[in-house]
């Protein structure tokens, strides 16, 4: 179980600083698509399209790295070894929950991300 909490403090480390990454990233990306629209004649739709989706994945990562994040924190400082806990006991639940949300909100983002990525190599294939 040591190995477990090890690899959950090295990976939560990681992402934490990978959130402000994908933060920044997206700011990046609306700024561009914005002054993209300036730019393109055809298919405008697509590039309204791509910052619809641009938008979604930073309030995506806005929740998960603003309100997520925090609270599996404070979990964890509560109690350190939270894989220790009975299966039923409540802070291991409320974790494993707020986790597995974490990590399907990323899954989604990525997901999110390769259709950006398609959509631009579409929009800018002209």
């Amino acid at each position: 179980m040591a190995s477990k909490s090890v690899a959950g403090e090295i990976v939560g480390k990681m992402l934490k600083k990978f959130n402000s990454v994908e933060l920044t990233s997206c700011l990046i990306l609306i700024v561009t698509s914005f002054s993209a629209l300036r730019f393109i004649q055809l298919r405008k739709e697509w590039c309204w399209a791509l910052l619809a989706v641009i938008l979604l994945m930073g309030c995506i990562t806005s929740f998960y790295a603003f309100y997520l994040s925090p609270q599996l924190n404070a979990i964890k400082e509560q109690t350190p070894l939270v894989s220790t806990l009975s299966e039923g006991h409540s802070a291991k639940v409320r974790f494993e929950r707020l986790h597995r949300l974490f990590v399907r909100l990323m899954g989604l983002n990525l997901v999110l991300a390769l259709g950006v990525l398609y959509g631009s190599v579409v929009l800018f294939k002209q």
